[in-house]
């Protein structure tokens, strides 16, 4: 586990911080890389790296409105001088060097697409860059954007003003080597990944889910078998696979709550899962081999997880 210091925390918009970090041994990072940190209350957030000088790290935090206490920690308590843990960068976006790329973000979606299009553009790679959100005083980096040698590419699509992103239209008769990428809430991908799916192209989509708010997370209840101590546990109709382990007295590692993380993805032993995650890719859903245990549930009576 790396440590780090908070240097600096600026307001960047209306609810959004940046935090430069220096961390106590630093690695380099790919493209659209997150950090998985440790608050003080003793909360695991991923956060997306943003460009900035080698030795430290920066991230850019939007307070939710129905923060669980990950964003308003970020917000409230940390301060300069704040001592963090974070893991070694991860990536979870894997760029595609040939054809155009289309970068379509929202709202904070915008921070791991600051570094995929400079990469992009450092391979000569044509870019198309949308960023939407909903008014000026609310939107991070613009004066970064503006600074950029492909800022030309750059257009924005502002709520409040009446230029909304149009998904459809931005994405009809799409070349057929060009790559999407795109990061946001659920309500912003899931039309782009329909629109992709229309011209069967889903490979050459590549997403990052900031959250999934839309999410249900009730259902009948069932069994889950736990492979390892021989358990088993009830989950009920209002409890996830998640609490239930909690309301136990285990322990199971978990960070979002909203399937988009991965954190808390436990090997399926036994039985059919009801995928609700945005994480695991549909041929992982169609395997049964994996499930998240924050919000998927049990299409069978019973299932069994490696736990």
């Amino acid at each position: 586990m790396i440590k780090a210091k908070v240097v600096s925390k600026e307001i960047l918009a209306k609810d959004i911080v940046q935090l430069r970090l220096t961390p106590n041994h630093w690695e380099d990072w790919q493209p659209g890389a997150h950090l998985d940190i440790t608050l003080p209350n003793g909360m695991e957030r991923q956060y997306s790296l943003v460009p900035c000088d080698n030795g430290q790290y920066t991230i850019a935090v939007l307070k939710e409105s129905d923060s669980r206490g990950g964003s308003l920690c970020i917000h409230s308590d940390v301060q300069v001088g704040t001592e963090l843990q974070l893991s070694a960068p991860k990536s979870k976006f894997t760029l595609q060097h040939d054809g155009r790329a289309i970068l379509m973000s929202a709202g904070i979606g915008i921070t791991p697409l600051m570094s995929i299009a400079d990469a992009l553009h450092a391979a000569d790679i044509p870019l198309d860059f949308r960023y939407a959100f909903r008014a000026p005083d609310q939107a991070a980096y613009l004066n970064w954007l503006a600074t950029r040698p492909w800022a030309d590419t750059c257009q924005q699509h502002i709520s409040s003003e009446g230029t909304r992103l149009d998904i459809a239209k931005t994405l009809q008769d799409l070349q057929p080597d060009a790559h999407v990428y795109a990061c946001g809430p659920s309500a912003f991908l899931e039309p782009i990944e329909a629109a992709m799916s229309a011209q069967n192209c889903l490979d050459r989509l590549h997403v990052e889910y900031f959250s999934n708010n839309d999410i249900e997370l009730s259902g009948s209840d069932f069994i889950v078998h736990l492979a390892q101590s021989g358990g088993e546990i009830k989950v009920g109709e209002q409890e996830t696979i998640l609490t239930a382990l909690q309301r136990e007295g285990y322990d199971p590692m978990y960070s979002c709550e909203d399937g988009v993380c991965g954190a808390c993805i436990l090997p399926l032993v036994e039985g059919e899962a009801e995928h609700r995650d945005k994480f695991l890719t549909d041929e992982e859903h169609a395997s049964q081999s994996e499930i998240a245990i924050c919000c998927s549930r049990a299409k069978t009576n019973s299932i069994t997880i490696d736990f």
